[in-house]
């Protein structure tokens, strides 16, 4: 539904853009200033540029990510410590059996301890980072998103959020144009969820954007508790 409604606003954009006030039927994307989305964008980048911790929810409403030979994560729920610290537990796929898989990483150094296996697991250190800590794919997108259109409000704890459709680039998402793991796909539909003190709380995005990504895979990443305080530390 919510691919629909990306598409939909995209198709629309060339024809809204530029033009306030104009409204539909119910449930009709709403054009609005172009001065507006993108302050808001801007707000949302400075603010997320500035944020020293957080916490994270991460679910796969398709597809799925191989994070180890077999080992395909499909939810994730941790914390980030900026500069250079996250935690996650993951929830994953080995062929039939659910695994949870424990991730720690601290000054670039990352722990994997998968539940039940005693092996030394090793994941790809760069597909941990890059999608368990979120940081600069949030910024990239704000920042990058193209065609930007506000497609509606939601309230999140008496907080009054906007959200924001478009597109955009994988090379421009924070993995680095140059990564090995990015994809060659295209532009990707993206949604941003941004309250008005420019916290994004929400991402979706539509495709794979990592060549660890099945090709149907579509996520969504739920932000909360923002320079909360939050202590990560290397295990024993």
């Amino acid at each position: 539904m919510r691919t629909r409604l990306v598409l939909l606003v995209l198709a629309c954009v060339a024809t809204l853009s530029g033009t306030a006030g104009v409204a539909g039927a119910a449930g009709t994307p709403v054009a609005t200033p172009q001065p507006e989305v993108s302050a808001l964008l801007a707000k949302a980048v400075a603010t997320m540029s500035a944020v020293t911790s957080y916490r994270f929810v991460l679910t796969y409403e398709d597809g799925k990510t191989t994070i180890y030979r077999q080992i395909n994560m499909e939810k994730a729920e941790g914390a980030v410590q900026r500069p250079d610290r996250f935690q996650a537990t993951v929830e994953a796929k080995l062929g039939p059996v659910t695994v949870d898989v424990d991730i720690v990483s601290v000054e670039g150094r990352v722990w994997v301890q998968v539940a039940g296996v005693e092996e030394e697991v090793g994941i790809n250190e760069d597909v941990a980072r890059v999608l368990l800590d979120p940081t600069a794919i949030l910024i990239g997108a704000a920042a990058s998103i193209r065609q930007p259109v506000m497609v509606g409000d939601e309230q999140i704890d008496g907080i009054t959020a906007t959200r924001i459709a478009g597109v955009a680039d994988p090379s421009d998402l924070g993995v680095g144009a140059e990564n090995p793991l990015l994809t060659t796909a295209g532009p990707l539909p993206v949604e941003l969820t941004i309250t008005d003190d420019g916290h994004i709380v929400g991402l979706w995005l539509d495709g794979a954007l990592i060549r660890a990504d099945s090709e149907d895979v579509v996520r969504r990443m739920d932000l909360s508790a923002f320079d909360q305080p939050v202590q990560i530390e290397a295990p024993a």
